[in-house]
């Protein structure tokens, strides 16, 4: 086993965003590959398969940087790939190695041989057991009722850790931005096989690749995009850094650098795994539950709604006590206390609700939410015979918004977060997905409202608002429009067509203006 000295340590990040986005940490292992490509260098890296199982990859396409940069939560297939390396080699070719430190100093036992290869060793969790993975996917694909073509972890689209972008082969794209069963399996160790190898790579003094690359944790400043940690560790390192330093953005450099902020989680590891439990129950069934006792008690969850329902009462007694009618005396709103699906109401709220309206909550319906607690500003609600909201995640209208249901019509609401003065009226059927984003005095209607004498028109078509979307300020959406998932409605836009996923729209009418991979609110 061959070990480095370290030469010198950096903090930096891709001066590109979009290479940020895709990175688990910093987009260093970016900014590296493309360095060594316009070197004519091939580079070797993990990346998922059309099976969505690990392995390496030997190539020289640029198209591929992106997809090597992610995090995979699983061991790669790698030793496939040394016979390839070792004859590119044999015959002078140039290729960098991202791995492992483990697969790295495999790797240089195989070849023999340091010239022309470049090493870079990655800063790694503890990998997962297949089985695990295979099993969350499996699940998905019920959920979703298609087979999932691509995940990525740590999506940086939300800030938080466990979020994730699920593509689908039906073309959909879903979100994940809360804690899920697989994460809280994955931290435990319950399935992370043990790797002996591991302890005597965790040196962060003595490394086994030219280059080593890991996640910092950055507290002040920190955009949320990531950083990362790198270290020289030979001649060849310190000269690719510098090669490198026009493409990223050099936070701080030398023996300042704290390495108690990188992020090298040692992990609980099982030497025996009891993969056949996966079989036999789900991921829900098996993870370890994040409260127990009374915290996990319905008692807790009903104290909790009504301390939340007074302070988004803003204390006023008057409003406190409608809260309470309406969630816990009101026939046709259901609650659920355990995702804290409940309708909160703040003051300056008028609601007009006719008897066979139904509101099905698992998740918070919020009504008036108001950033300045003296805001006069009236929030309504109207929702006539045979009407429903459903929310499935998390519903909150901004303050002086005004909602109307007609008869028989249907609202459904993934995860919806609105500004001030929202309007929406619902004749037949508005779906938002999971999340929106909606400005403030932005517009979506399914229906006109009136009968007019043109040949196939239809008073009321249903609306559908995709997966992390954006109406921007001001915009309209009218009847029958379909909003794709990931796409952007620029401000004072007014849309009358469908506008394709991870595209952004703009105009009166609107007109596509360009595509867009990621954006983050």
């Amino acid at each position: 086993m061959r070990l480095n000295k370290v030469i010198n340590k950096y903090v930096a990040y891709n001066k590109q965003i979009e290479r940020r986005m895709e990175s688990s940490s910093g987009g260093a292992v970016s900014a590296i590959l493309e360095t060594l490509a316009k070197d004519d260098y091939y580079f070797c890296g993990a990346v998922f398969d059309d099976g969505l199982k690990v392995r390496h990859v030997l190539t020289n396409d640029p198209l591929f940087i992106s997809r090597i940069s992610g995090y995979k939560p699983v061991a790669s297939e790698y030793k496939q790939v040394f016979p390839e390396i070792k004859e590119l080699l044999a015959d002078q070719k140039r290729v960098v190695f991202i791995g492992t430190p483990a697969q790295c100093n495999e790797l240089l036992e195989y070849v023999h041989t340091h010239d022309n290869l470049i090493l870079v060793d990655i800063i790694n969790s503890p990998f997962i057991a297949q089985e695990l993975l295979d099993k969350y996917i499996k699940e998905k694909t019920a959920l979703y009722n298609s087979e999932v073509e691509s995940i990525r972890f740590y999506d940086k689209e939300f800030p938080y850790e466990y979020s994730k972008r699920i593509t689908l082969k039906n073309g959909r794209t879903y979100f994940t931005h809360s804690e899920e069963p697989f994460d809280r399996l994955l931290m435990s160790g319950e399935f992370t096989p043990d790797d002996p190898s591991r302890e005597a790579f965790k040196s962060l003094d003595e490394r086994v690749g030219d280059i080593t690359i890991g996640s910092y944790k950055q507290e002040s400043p920190n955009d949320g995009m990531g950083y990362a940690y790198i270290s020289a560790n030979s001649e060849a390192g310190i000269e690719l850094m510098n090669k490198s330093r026009k493409r990223l953005v050099m936070v701080s450099e030398g023996d300042s650098i704290d390495s108690k902020r990188v992020r090298y989680q040692s992990g609980r590891m099982n030497k025996s795994i009891n993969v056949q439990s996966l079989n036999d129950k789900s991921l829900q069934e098996l993870s370890p539950s994040k409260k127990t006792g009374f915290k996990s008690s319905r008692l807790y969850h009903y104290i909790k709604s009504l301390f939340l329902g007074a302070k988004f009462a803003q204390w006023n007694p008057l409003t406190f006590l409608r809260f309470v009618k309406l969630n816990y005396f009101t026939k046709g709103i259901h609650t659920d206390c355990y995702s804290d699906g409940f309708f909160y109401i703040a003051p300056k709220c008028a609601l007009k609700l006719v008897n066979g309206f139904e509101i099905e909550l698992h998740g918070p319906l919020k009504m008036g939410t108001r950033r300045i607690k003296e805001s006069k500003q009236e929030t309504r609600l109207r929702m006539e015979r045979g009407s429903r909201i459903i929310v499935h995640e998390h519903c909150s209208f901004g303050a002086g918004s005004n909602v109307e249901i007609y008869k028989n019509a249907l609202l459904e609401v993934g995860d919806l977060q609105s500004n001030a003065e929202l309007t929406i009226t619902c004749g037949e059927r508005i779906s938002l997905g999971s999340p929106v984003n909606m400005a403030r005095n932005s517009s979506i209607r399914d229906t006109n409202g009136h009968i007019m004498a043109i040949p196939g028109y239809k008073m009321t078509r249903p609306v559908i608002i995709g997966n992390h979307t954006w109406l921007c300020d001001g915009c309209t959406i009218m009847p029958g429009v379909t909003v794709g998932d990931g796409a952007i409605v620029g401000a004072s836009s007014f849309v009358t067509k469908k506008v394709a996923p991870f595209t952004m729209v703009q105009g009166f009418p609107a007109v596509e203006v360009g595509g867009i991979r990621y954006f983050r609110i």
